[in-house]
């Protein structure tokens, strides 16, 4: 009665197992994105994007990023990037400066101040015993303090830079977009007892057979 559609191991499925979400799988896809530095300039994560409508970033915060929760559809910008390149970055371009990168915070040393060697002081009091205590007392506070300080730049660092990016790149955005497949023509399903078929054909509920 189906003409062949259900032949061998193709399946006739009826609407409403479509529309009751009965077979509907949400799948996750990853998009990445990678904010470079360019001759140009420095790339940046932005809503402000040339011939794109303002329906298609509208989702979209200043830094041009998408927030949890929310539905896009299809057209929608989620990972936009550009490089700004204003009057300022053109003439430098085309007309190169060389004091461009001349500093002008320069700091002079005021006459005031005079160079001494750095004294160092053997003998604090006359007795030899407490002097030897006072120098094995800074020499353990010198070894103590080496060692506060460079764990203090570990976590410095760790802070500041983070997880360690490629060379040139200077952001990684990722973007973790969540989409409802419904079932459809050409899906394969198969059953708990190892019975398998491919969805040939999907048709209205009062085309099915009715069993009493």
């Amino acid at each position: 009665p189906w003409q062949g559609y259900n032949f061998e191991d193709a399946i006739v499925i009826s609407e409403r197992v479509v529309r009751d979400d009965i077979f509907t799988s949400i799948h996750i896809e990853e998009f990445e994105l990678e904010v470079r530095e360019t001759k140009r300039g420095e790339e940046e994560l932005t809503s402000e994007i040339p011939n794109v409508s303002e329906e298609a970033v509208r989702n979209l915060d200043d830094n041009g990023k998408t927030s949890q929760g929310i539905k896009h559809r299809f057209g929608d910008e989620v990972l936009p990037k550009g490089v700004k390149f204003g009057r300022k970055n053109i003439s430098e371009a085309l007309f190169p400066d060389k004091n461009a990168y001349r500093d002008e915070s320069n700091y002079a040393v005021p006459e005031e101040v005079n160079l001494f060697k750095d004294l160092q002081l053997d003998h604090w009091t006359a007795d030899n015993r407490v002097n030897e205590m006072l120098q094995q007392l800074i020499k353990n506070y010198a070894k103590r303090r080496n060692t506060i300080t460079a764990r203090f730049k570990r976590d410095r660092f760790t802070l500041e830079v983070g997880d360690e990016l490629p060379a040139g790149i200077v952001q990684l955005a990722k973007v973790y977009i969540a989409k409802k497949r419904k079932l459809k023509v050409g899906d394969k399903m198969a059953g708990r007892h190892g019975n398998k078929g491919v969805v040939a054909r999907i048709v209205r509920d009062e085309d099915m057979p009715f069993l009493p």
